[in-house]
């Protein structure tokens, strides 16, 4: 990418093995020690409920070569945070303000997170 050899390609980068988003909110909870808040809703018709990330693309052309599973990559990305904090003012981090879905330009809001 830096050399500038691929352009205009669209790229899975993941570990190519599914998890599901509660699986991710329960694991980053877990790390920061909390519960998560979530609403579970029935999947609408036609939603994809199922997907593993197809890393040929970038194993053929970046070599990629995943190394940090999902799990390891969460406790890593805690961790850095922790170490880091002091570039967040008052011990807050951005948050988005509408999870609804249906805005595409939505608010920055901040949450505290003095628990963490």
């Amino acid at each position: 990418l830096v050399e500038g050899r691929v352009v205009n390609e669209t790229i899975n980068l993941a570990y190519g093995q599914g998890n599901t988003l509660v699986y991710a909110a329960e694991r980053i909870a877990s790390e920061i020690g909390t519960e998560p808040q979530m609403t579970i809703a029935p999947s609408l018709l036609g939603e994809v409920t199922h997907y593993v990330a197809d890393l040929s693309k970038a194993r053929e052309l970046l070599g990629y070569d995943p190394q940090v599973a999902l799990d390891e990559g969460i406790a890593r990305a805690v961790a850095w945070f922790r170490e880091h904090r002091a570039m967040h003012p008052e011990d807050e981090v951005p948050v988005a303000a509408d999870h609804e879905g249906t805005r595409h330009d939505a608010e920055l809001g901040w949450k505290s997170l003095a628990s963490t």
